[in-house]
């Protein structure tokens, strides 16, 4: 009798861990909802005087290779392109954003390889071995 109970916890726990790992990550525009950090302010103004972005929502979703990815709306977007991506490298010479609310992109002339991203949270457990998730949104394919 006891070793059924155990069995029937046992099974419980699992139900109760797989249930919180399935349960997926929070949407990127969930990220609004915390009050803007320094590190999620992005300091080049080109970004802000050549688009719609709005300043005050940019948050920071991860770095790789001295590119940060940011979360950003599009004030002047379209239904479906307020939610955007933005790529800023280090040197802050040349950015990307992408306002399709996720896919891929070349990140090729900001110096890093392609990347695919979603705002609902992107798989990362089926990586390739060229693959590294940064953040919860963005997953970059490292050039050899």
């Amino acid at each position: 009798m006891n070793r059924r109970r155990i069995e029937m916890a046992a099974i419980a726990m699992t139900a109760l861990a797989l249930a919180g790992c399935s349960a997926g990550v929070a949407p990127a525009s969930s990220l609004l909802d915390n009050e803007q950090t320094a590190e999620d302010r992005v300091e080049v103004a080109t970004v802000f005087d050549t688009s719609g972005f709005d300043p005050e929502t940019t948050r920071l979703v991860g770095q790789h290779d001295d590119v940060s990815f940011y979360f950003v709306i599009n004030a002047e977007g379209e239904s479906g392109e307020k939610e955007c991506l933005l790529a800023v490298p280090a040197s802050e010479q040349d950015w990307l954003g992408l306002c399709n609310g996720g896919g891929e992109g070349s990140g090729a002339g900001i110096g890093v390889g392609s990347f695919r991203y979603g705002f609902g949270g992107v798989a990362s457990a089926g990586l390739t071995e060229d693959e590294v998730a940064v953040g919860d949104y963005v997953i970059v394919v490292v050039d050899g």
